[in-house]
């Protein structure tokens, strides 16, 4: 559950949030399963917190800092992250539908098993990121984004001379 300190202290604002991530960085917020839905965000630093289970679905997260993040399991639908970081997160089983990832930094983020159902990542930075075994990937949009030989992604996404064999 989450430190209900950190919940009421986020829903301040995202000022006062930052100010004091910056007074106490030694502090790994805990802000898991919080009901954090429908809030504006944008610019926060969520870095290197935990958000397990946490209900952000339409959030503003435009230009925030989610590197190192634990996402893992949740509600990200139709959230804006536009040019928002999210490299090294933990994405695993995360309901990504309609949300919008354009320009934002996902390099190694694990995105296993991660719902991308109508989701935009054009121009993302994917490299390194682990899309395998990613569900729902009806419209997904990866229109310009950055994929290297370390990306790993699920076959109807890989050209099929890329694909690995299966035994």
């Amino acid at each position: 559950m989450a430190n209900e300190e950190h919940v009421a202290l986020l829903k301040q604002g995202v000022q006062e949030w930052n100010t004091w991530r910056e007074q106490q960085p030694d502090i790994a917020p805990d802000l898991s399963e919080a009901p954090l839905a429908e809030l504006n965000l944008k610019g926060v630093n969520l870095s290197s917190t935990n958000l397990l289970g946490a209900a952000l679905y339409n959030t503003d997260l435009r230009e925030a800092n989610l590197q190192d993040a634990h996402l893992v399991r949740a509600d990200l639908s139709a959230v804006n992250a536009a040019g928002a970081t999210l490299s090294r997160s933990d994405l695993r089983g995360a309901d990504l539908h309609r949300a919008n990832f354009e320009g934002a930094d996902l390099h190694d983020t694990d995105l296993f098993r991660a719902d991308l159902r109508e989701t935009n990542i054009t121009q993302a930075n994917l490299s390194a990121a682990r899309l395998d075994e990613a569900t729902n990937l009806t419209q997904t949009q990866l229109d310009s984004a950055i994929i290297d030989a370390k990306t790993t992604l699920p076959d109807e996404l890989t050209p099929p001379a890329q694909q690995r064999r299966r035994t």
